[in-house]
């Protein structure tokens, strides 16, 4: 699976299938190691979202997903960001 087969809107998958999306792709790209302090991260994320009153699948998805530019090329996170819309400063474009 490539970088860019992770560039889905969560609108388009739902958050369980988003999450299951994103773990298949951890499990072949990143070292296990990386893989277990993700999923901590993940746990701490909904308990903070928990105390918080936040949306605590969003928060988990989001530990789930803060490391995955470390295993990107800045080819293909530029690319990303070209497709999804985002703002490009000159520098890089």
């Amino acid at each position: 699976m490539k970088a860019e087969e992770l560039s889905i809107k969560t609108e388009t998958l739902g958050l369980v299938q988003l999450k299951e999306k994103v773990l298949k792709w951890l499990s072949i790209h990143v070292p296990t190691s990386r893989i277990r302090n993700i999923l901590r991260v993940e746990k701490i994320a909904e308990e903070l979202a928990s105390y918080y009153g936040l949306n605590q699948e969003k928060a988990k998805l989001t530990g789930l997903i803060h490391d995955l530019a470390k295993y990107f090329s800045s080819k293909s996170l530029l690319q990303i960001s070209k497709s999804e819309g985002l703002e490009m400063d000159s520098v890089l474009s």
